[in-house]
């Protein structure tokens, strides 16, 4: 029995997913140097599982997480036909609050020194300082 299946199992996929030209050219990607639809699909497919913290959201929640990956979808691609260079890659959390973290300390460290005459070892004590105490990893 299990024999006679696999057999006719084997008859359906040689016929219809291996002598069809026409389907094999669509989901067949051997020698496809372009970009690959699978590739930006998980992407996508991470980005919405991220969002749901791996949970099972209710259906009301799962349309609203839809709807706003439509929306910044639309939105990026008006954007990237207006000015293909307008929108940089989206920044991770934690990257964005120590980029804030640091350019507050440049401008604390601008402003100390502009104040007073310093010399190249009071700028090397300030930089000892920051360092010894951890100001930025302290911080996030």
């Amino acid at each position: 029995m299990i024999n006679a299946q696999m057999q006719e199992f084997c008859r359906y996929f040689t016929s219809y997913w291996l002598s069809m030209p026409l389907i094999r050219n669509i989901w067949g990607q051997f020698g496809n140097s372009g970009p690959r639809t699978t590739s930006y699909v998980e992407g996508w497919h991470n980005r919405l599982h991220s969002q749901m913290n791996g949970r099972h959201p209710s259906l009301a929640k799962l349309i609203r997480l839809f709807q706003v990956s439509q929306n910044t979808t639309k939105f990026r691609v008006c954007a990237l036909c207006t000015n293909p260079l307008a929108l940089p890659k989206p920044q991770k959390v934690e990257v964005i609050c120590r980029n804030t973290l640091v350019q507050a300390e440049m401008n604390m460290f601008y402003q100390y020194f502009m104040s007073a005459q310093t010399s190249f070892q009071d700028i090397m004590n300030y930089l000892d300082r920051i360092i010894a105490i951890g100001v930025l990893s302290q911080q996030l």
